[in-house]
């Protein structure tokens, strides 16, 4: 009855993801439903279980139910190819892995598109239009393969937070967004035959931004641009306002490193012609702090300071951010991509808008 778990999951007609789920962990509990096969990869001994086991790093070693056991990696796989971390449910099969000596990672092994199935209702909603849907499912599909090893240090490709993309497992699954990831299973995003970055954020507030204006070190890449997007307008609070206390400014850039004394202005120094801040600066009694825009919201607040499209002004002893937009800016606006949908536009139509000059192609393995 065991044979099943012995098939190697590889064998499936898709790429292979191996997704970090817990990180830097001392404990945690994994198991099924039922009868589950445990493998160790310093033995040859396999052991069965019919209950849940506890994982504990003490010492460098791992320990099974209090077991020490002679092993760095841990494989747990069950028939039903349904695994339960901490009591949530998961797909595929599970790795230990121990990155002694204080703690180990807990690793979901699964095909790409089961990963999406646990990504897209984090990112839209499945009440979306089907083809802006779709267009979150390539996008993201897109955005796995060409991050793939992305934390191949710590012994996964990707991990299940924000820093990759926001995975939540068999739990996170609806059977609208499963259908349509079937639907494009395969389809990726390529300029020039090559897979392109596929970045996206919640909307851009009537313009796109060209990727350099947000991160350091970057060329210019010619399938993100900066477009201009009416199709956004209906976003949910689509304006937004945020108010800081001076005092409580200079205490989070204090803990973020910087040396400041009493702010005396915070003023845009550098726009980009989205309308967007990229440099700010910060004058206070013992000089001044020239910070990019983008790093100083993600500071205060990713979801206080939403996008760097605000204009700053001051209210007595605070500061007053006024703005539009939700994210960085780059790449697919995601309530634009709903709003192109609700107005006829198809999901190659749109994903052609965001990231211009680039094709939908099959992956091959």
């Amino acid at each position: 009855m065991f044979l099943l778990f012995s098939a190697n999951i590889a064998a499936a007609a898709q790429p292979i993801i191996h997704v970090g789920i817990l990180r830097n962990v001392t404990e945690a509990t994994v198991g099924s439903k039922g009868l589950f096969e445990v493998g160790f990869s310093k033995t040859a001994q396999t052991s069965y279980y019919n209950h849940p086991i506890t994982i504990k790093i003490k010492n460098n070693s791992l320990y099974v139910d209090s077991k020490k056991v002679i092993s760095d990696r841990i494989t747990l796989r069950t028939e039903d190819n349904q695994v339960l971390i901490n009591g949530r449910k998961y797909r595929g099969t599970l790795e230990i892995i121990n990155n002694a000596p204080k703690s180990f990672a807990v690793v979901e092994v699964l095909p790409l598109d089961e990963y999406l199935y646990g990504i897209i209702k984090h990112e839209i909603s499945p009440k979306w239009p089907e083809e802006a849907i779709k267009a979150q499912v390539v996008a993201a599909r897109t955005y796995a393969l060409k991050n793939f090893g992305k934390h191949a240090k710590d012994g996964y490709d990707l991990c299940n937070s924000t820093c990759c993309q926001v995975y939540g497992g068999l739990e996170s699954e609806d059977r609208i967004s499963n259908a349509l990831v079937d639907a494009t299973t395969g389809e990726i995003l390529t300029y020039q035959s090559e897979l392109i970055s596929t970045p996206y954020h919640g909307f851009c507030g009537g313009y796109t931004e060209d990727p350099r204006n947000v991160w350091e070190g970057l060329t210019k890449i010619k399938y993100l641009p900066i477009k201009k997007c009416t199709y956004c307008k209906k976003a949910p609070r689509y304006n937004w306002s945020a108010r800081f206390e001076r005092t409580k400014i200079e205490s989070i850039l204090s803990a973020g490193g910087f040396n400041v004394g009493k702010i005396k202005n915070i003023k845009i120094t550098d726009k980009s012609p989205s309308g967007r801040a990229i440099e700010i600066r910060i004058t206070h009694k013992d000089g001044k702090i020239l910070l990019k825009a983008n790093k100083f919201r993600l500071l205060m607040g990713a979801d206080v300071i939403r996008s760097a499209m605000f204009k700053i002004k001051k209210d007595k002893d605070a500061y007053v951010f006024d703005g539009t937009g939700w994210g960085h800016g780059v790449g697919m606006c995601q309530e634009g991509a709903k709003g192109m949908a609700e107005k006829g536009f198809n999901y190659r139509q749109i994903l052609q808008f965001y990231y211009p000059g680039t094709e939908i192609k099959q992956w091959a393995l």
